[in-house]
């Protein structure tokens, strides 16, 4: 089995540029996506009149299955080809 031979990139291509932007925009959105979670703690506390722990937990659950999904999506795309896998995800 031969191994195919990774692209070559020079040094004043604009795609790894492109590739960072795109890696940058998914980091901050994960975080953005985090910090919401937890800033709506105490209103979804108040409202089902929950404990913290409880309310905890359910964050915690909910950013395990968004890291899981990102993950198992991640190695479909790696699988069955990026361009392929977005079209059969949409």
């Amino acid at each position: 089995m031969t191994a195919i031979p990774a692209p070559v990139i020079s040094a004043g291509s604009s795609r790894k540029w492109w590739v960072l932007l795109a890696v940058g925009i998914g980091t901050f959105m994960s975080a953005l996506d985090s910090s919401v979670a937890n800033i709506i703690l105490p209103v979804i506390r108040t409202t089902f009149g929950s404990n913290v722990a409880l309310v905890e937990w359910t964050v915690v659950i909910y950013l395990l299955v968004v890291s899981s999904l990102l993950l198992s999506f991640g190695r479909f795309g790696d699988l069955r080809g990026h361009r392929r896998s977005t079209w059969q995800v949409l």
